[in-house]
């Protein structure tokens, strides 16, 4: 549920874009939602919601200024930490899955 709330809050705090899911809503994902086929439908729709932004967007809107993180940048520099974000999550899902003896399976 974090990595899907933040692919919604970056989009929507940082880069102005309109969310489909009220921040309300997303803000209370971690607490509140645990069933598995939920997680998986809005991580799914989450992801699916990025794809549709950045397919739509210009490579001109990527040098419009934002803040990210009390900083000023571009909006490519939104898009970077978005894609930072979900490789960081994936590298602890891998060490954890294989603390647990589970190989992911690009690795057999």
């Amino acid at each position: 549920m974090h990595i899907a709330r933040y692919n919604y809050m970056y989009l929507h705090e940082n880069m102005g874009r309109v969310s489909p899911v009220h921040p309300d809503e997303y803000g209370r994902w971690e607490d509140e939602v645990s069933d598995k086929d939920q997680v998986v439908a809005i991580l799914q729709e989450s992801m699916q919601y990025v794809r549709d932004v950045v397919e739509a967007g210009d490579t001109d809107s990527l040098d419009q200024k934002t803040t990210l993180y009390g900083r000023d940048v571009g909006e490519w520099a939104v898009l970077l930490q978005l894609v930072t974000h979900m490789n960081e999550h994936l590298g602890q899902s891998i060490a954890y899955a294989r603390m647990n003896e589970v190989v992911p399976p690009w690795s057999n």
